[in-house]
């Protein structure tokens, strides 16, 4: 019986496969290695490694379709893109400038790489940036250096009786728009929003009034008051009546600072008093390292540090929480009666020096350095920061008697104001930190104030086009 075989039917893809791997088998030899032996001395027998190997299959490498694949992603590119923000927003020079740090930091085939971005951005909630800058965005033209100053001042009082001692500090504003003024042995009350001048004291006698400080806040109706007879008079504004007298000096007190119930006296005598006013006996500490009249006195904005600068050229910053010397600064060549804490950048101080100084230097009272000194050619006699800008205000006394605006950490001169015909040896800021008031002694004995920049109309106060003259008497 014949049998009939028949071959199976292949299509023309699996004849072509398998003639190439016929064609392989017959090419492929055996390679010997003349170099390996056995033990006894023969050649050992090794395959090729194309016979050896098996074939590698390929597989398909299953992906996230949420997650990409991030071995062939550039991370530090994307994160570079996604940082960069929305091109459409940024100026031409911006994106150029990014464009440049691009092909610097990656290279040129990684700089026109695809990363992630969304179709739709996400529009910006500006309403609680608009809450939190609503003055700073409505002053933004006043606030710029490029902000013209009126040279003449708005108002001028005049202050028959103002001491030109230039160690004494008899000027001072409070938040209650409550402008203070000590002239010889009387103290003098105005008021900013209606003009009106009231007279709160007389010292009996031959004494004078050798130093003013009034408190803001909840306590604005009280003030210190500091004499040549070695008293500190506690007074309260509002009633007009006396409310402590506070003793222990043995020299006249120059200087006062407060620190909420908390009043520190500088006298004459070199001590420092500190006393809580609330308590019978209000002595609670003392500070002494001065050798000669301690002439300035500030607590900084937080409470934690008393800066004192005395007539021995030191400059003192006193611990509130251990009771003790912290530093002491000698760099001074005068005596240092200017001193003011900055209001927006924390534990920073500066002081001035007298006619043999010139100098206004600037503190870093946590580490104790010395960070920065500007020659002023003039006797420095008082500072205010600014309180909506990085800007210091300086008066000064011989040979100039200007007031000076400095541009804060720059101490780019912004303007001069000029007007005084003695020295200025105090100022005072308003409330709103937008006016100036500065006073000065023998040969001037008055009071003018100066407009730094306008305010937004919620916070303006109306002055008018001319200047007002009138006696704080």
């Amino acid at each position: 019986m014949n049998t009939v075989v028949t071959k199976k039917q292949t299509s023309p893809f699996f004849t072509r496969k398998a003639s190439v791997l016929t064609r392989k088998r017959r090419t492929t030899k055996k390679a010997y290695s003349p170099s390996k032996r056995n033990s006894l001395g023969s050649p050992i027998q090794t395959r090729s490694a194309s016979r050896s190997s098996p074939k590698k299959r390929s597989r398909r490498i299953s992906e996230d379709r949420f997650i990409p694949r991030r071995c062939c992603k550039s991370l530090d590119l994307q994160h570079f893109k996604l940082l960069a923000g929305d091109e459409k927003e940024e100026s031409d020079s911006l994106n150029l400038y990014n464009k440049s740090v691009a092909e610097t930091l990656f290279e040129e085939d990684e700089v026109s790489a695809k990363v992630l971005s969304f179709d739709t951005v996400v529009e910006k909630d500006k309403s609680v940036v608009k809450k939190l800058r609503k003055y700073h965005v409505d002053v933004k033209g006043a606030l710029s250096s490029k902000r013209k100053i009126a040279s003449d001042p708005f108002k001028i009082l005049d202050a028959p009786g103002l001491s030109d001692d230039y160690y004494l500090n008899l000027l001072d504003w409070n938040s209650d728009n409550i402008l203070s003024v000590a002239l010889h042995n009387s103290v003098y009350l105005w008021n900013a929003e209606t003009a009106k001048v009231d007279h709160l004291l007389t010292l009996p006698g031959d004494a004078t009034v050798s130093s003013i400080s009034l408190v803001d806040g909840q306590m604005s109706n009280l003030m210190a008051i500091g004499t040549d007879d070695y008293e500190v008079q506690i007074w309260d504004i509002n009633q007009k009546r006396k409310l402590r007298t506070l003793r222990g000096h043995v020299g006249r007190v120059s200087s006062l600072a407060w620190r909420e119930n908390v009043l520190s006296t500088g006298s004459r005598d070199t001590m420092i008093f500190n006393n809580d006013i609330r308590i019978a006996n209000p002595l609670i500490s003392a500070f002494r390292n001065h050798t000669q009249e301690v002439v300035g006195l500030k607590w900084s904005p937080d409470g934690s540090q008393l800066a004192s600068g005395g007539n021995d050229n030191l400059l003192n910053i006193w611990s509130a929480s251990t009771g003790g010397l912290q530093y002491k600064f000698e760099e001074h060549q005068a005596a240092v009666k200017a001193v003011a804490w900055c209001p927006f950048k924390h534990n920073t101080l500066a002081s001035g020096g007298g006619n043999a100084d010139q100098t206004i230097r600037f503190w870093n009272t946590s580490t104790g350095k010395c960070m920065n000194v500007i020659d002023t050619k003039s006797q420095v006699c008082s500072l205010q920061w600014s309180k909506d800008m990085q800007e210091l205000v300086s008066s000064h006394g011989f040979p100039q008697n200007q007031m000076v605006v400095w541009k804060y950490p720059t101490m780019e001169k912004v303007t001069e104001l000029t007007g005084h015909e003695s020295r200025v040896l105090h100022t005072a800021l308003n409330p709103s930190g937008n006016i100036i008031a500065s006073a000065a002694g023998n040969g001037d004995e008055t009071i003018r104030f100066w407009k730094l920049y306008d305010l937004p109309e919620c916070r303006s106060v109306k002055t008018s086009g001319s200047i007002e003259q009138m006696s704080i008497r």
